[in-house]
Parts: structure tokens; sequence; C-alpha cells
């Protein structure tokens, strides 16, 4: 089979692993482990060797990333007991000014976000974005979206996190110049987040009553939000 055909295939799987996830809100272990027996089989994996190739990846991969990932999870966990987070955060936002908030949480989120998993982050600094949304009676997707940006790009590029550490463990890449050359590269594109969601939340975008109610309290409506202001 010729390598486009490989490419080709191995495309079709992951928009095939997105839709099931996505629109049939497929268990991922399980629509991963139902797409990656379709590809192999496409690929031209005998039936008889699909357990031994599925134990064989799956055994590697894990053997070298498990201890990494579990590390990284201690320390985040440490670092959000701890409220390391949360000063950092505060520190920030009092550092860059009400005018630059947004930037300040975007900031906070790259550099929470190294050891901290998305899901955590998003935890330890939302009631942040919260607060902030609160008293400058803005739309919250102004403060969040720049932020969770830079939490998911971080998560996604950069070790400890599990996608970076398995894909640098299969092409054979040291962890520590992933991580060297990763930071400024993801720094770069966390900015450029930052800036795209300053254009998308030009507009004020109606939220549901419950969300409003818990950020602004029960008497403020979408109409008394302010229109954000620009990002410079």
């Amino acid at each position: 089979m010729s390598p486009l055909i490989l490419m080709v295939t191995a495309g079709v799987g992951i928009a095939l692993l997105l839709f099931l996830v996505l629109k049939y809100k497929f268990q991922p272990f399980v629509a991963l482990m139902l797409v990656s027996i379709l590809v192999a089989l496409v690929a031209g994996v005998k039936p008889a060797d699909l357990v031994a190739t599925i134990e064989g990846g799956m055994g590697k991969t894990l053997g070298h990333i498990a201890i990494i990932i579990a590390l990284g999870a201690m320390i985040g966990r440490i670092i959000e007991l701890s409220g390391g987070a949360e000063a950092l955060a505060k520190t920030l936002i009092s550092r860059f000014g009400n005018r630059r908030t947004p930037l300040a949480l975007t900031i906070a989120g790259f550099m929470v976000g190294v050891p901290v998993f998305f899901e955590v982050g998003v935890i330890i600094l939302m009631p942040l974005a919260y607060g902030v949304a609160r008293s400058a009676r803005k739309p919250l997707l102004v403060f969040a979206l720049p932020m969770c940006a830079a939490l998911l790009t971080v998560h996604a590029f950069l070790p400890p996190h599990p996608g970076a550490v398995a894909a640098a463990s299969q092409l054979g890449a040291d962890l520590g110049r992933v991580l060297m050359f990763g930071l400024p590269l993801t720094a770069f594109l966390c900015y450029v987040g930052y800036r795209v969601a300053g254009r998308m939340t030009r507009r004020v975008y109606p939220m549901t009553d419950d969300i409003r109610a818990e950020v602004y309290g029960p008497h403020v409506t979408n109409e008394d939000l302010l229109r954000p202001a620009c990002h410079q």
C-alpha cells in the first residue's frame, strides 16, 4: 500500500474518531479502539495479528509515558491545593491592570497549563474569570475564551501532557528538547489565540439564564452587559 493511501486512511480514521465522539457521544477509548481496528484492517494488518499489534503498540507507548504523566498529575495537584495558580493569576491581573485583564488571564493560562491538565486548570482559573467579568460587567467570554485557549494549547503541545508525551515517544524525540523548543512556539500560539479571541468577543453573545445569574446575579440581563472593548 502506497504512503499516500496510508496517509489518507489515517486522515479518514481521525475524522471518523471525531465524528463518533462529537456526534454520537461514543466513549473516547471505545471509539479510539474501534477506529484503530478499522484503520489497521484497511492498512493491511491481518485479523489474526490485531490483538498482538494492539497489545504491543499500547504497551510500548504506555510504558514510556505513564510515569511522566503520573508525576505531572501529582505536581499539578500540589499546585492546585497550595493555591499557587490562583495567587499567580491574581498577581498578573494586578500588574496588567483592568484594561489588560484578558491578556493577564491568557498568560496565567499558559503558565498554569504547563504542569496542570486542561480540566484542572479551568477549575482553578474559572472563578477568577467569573469575578473579573462580574466586577467589570462585561461578557464572560472576553476573559474566559483567551484563558481557556491558552490552557488547551499548552495541553495539546507540551509535556507532561499525554498527547505531547505520546507523540514524542512515537517519534523518538527527547522530551527536554520538545519542552525547550515548544515553550516559545506555544507562547506565540497562545498570543495568537488571545488576539483571535479579542476579535471574536467584539460582539456580545447571549448567555443562558442560569450561567448569567451565576456570574452576574439574578437581576442582570443580556442587554445590561457592556460590549467588550477591542483588545489592543
